[in-house]
């Protein structure tokens, strides 16, 4: 038996941003942990495995107890830890802990609309992504007219009757994670078969004639 010393101070910080398994949508995540008396820096680190052989951040010389990422982290699984520097020493890392960048929710166009269909698109996402639309008549999706995977940065549907509907897209990442929903975005459907411009038209036809 041989007697040995473990050097383990200064001891590592408490993680508490993000939150274990949490899914972040920003792609320069801010991280934060507990301040410790007495610590110079601390030494940041943000892998795409848990072992850190690919690692993405590391940032050694954080004053404070908190950093937002400056490299810009695609969407995926992340793992972090952050160990504290005093005076003399650097200590050991914290305990790993995941989260995930979420895909962001693209942005609706305006929306085409005809005698016979509605057609949406938007913003064409990453390589291998494909989306989740949803169409309802209220503002919380209880009842969607509409509830669709879609592979490509639209969806066309049948022109729904005049009214108010609401519409919202989320992206699906190549790996199956699904990020957010967009804010929902209200769209009016004139009644009648005409389109919507048309009828902006028709009372500056009549005074023409």
């Amino acid at each position: 038996m041989h007697a040995f010393e473990l050097d383990a101070r200064p001891e590592p910080p408490l993680l508490t941003t993000p939150a274990p398994a949490a899914g972040l949508v920003d792609a320069h995540p801010a991280f934060a942990w507990g301040a410790r008396d007495g610590i110079r820096r601390y030494h940041l680190q943000v892998a795409r495995d848990a072992e850190f052989a690919d690692v993405v951040v590391d940032q050694a010389q954080i004053t404070t107890a908190g950093h937002t990422s400056a490299v810009p982290l695609a969407t995926g699984e992340y793992f972090w830890r952050v160990a504290a520097v005093d005076a003399t020493d650097e200590g050991p890392f914290s305990d790993v802990q995941q989260f995930r960048r979420l895909p962001e929710p693209p942005p609706l166009n305006d929306p085409a609309l005809d005698d016979s269909t509605l057609t949406i698109r938007w913003r064409a996402g990453d390589a291998g992504d494909s989306f989740h639309f949803q169409l309802a008549a209220d503002a919380e999706f209880a009842q969607p007219l509409v509830d669709a995977d879609c592979t490509a940065a639209e969806i066309s549907v049948a022109r729904p009757a005049g009214g108010t509907y609401y519409m919202r897209v989320k992206t699906v990442g190549s790996d199956g994670f699904e990020g957010p929903y967009g804010g929902a975005q209200a769209l009016e459907v004139p009644a009648g078969g005409k389109p919507w411009w048309l009828l902006l038209l028709l009372p500056l036809i009549g005074l023409a004639l």
